[in-house]
């Protein structure tokens, strides 16, 4: 998926803030999803070129089940 380009003309250029939501955004949509061993905390890390949904694995005995 493609970037946001940031503003660097015009009025809006002056608000800082309209550029740092365009790096979020940015961020976030280049996130990936990373699996790890059951019973380690589920996180999302956030840094300024992408994004990380970490999730444990499934300790299910039926995944279908929807638990």
């Amino acid at each position: 998926m493609g970037n946001i380009n940031k503003v660097t003309q015009g009025s809006l250029a002056k608000n800082k803030k309209l550029n740092e939501v365009i790096g979020a955004i940015n961020s976030i949509t280049n996130m990936s999803v990373r699996q790890v061993e059951a019973g380690e905390s589920p996180r999302f890390v956030f840094a300024e070129n992408k994004c990380e949904l970490i999730i444990p694995a499934c300790n299910c005995q039926n995944p279908e089940s929807g638990g």
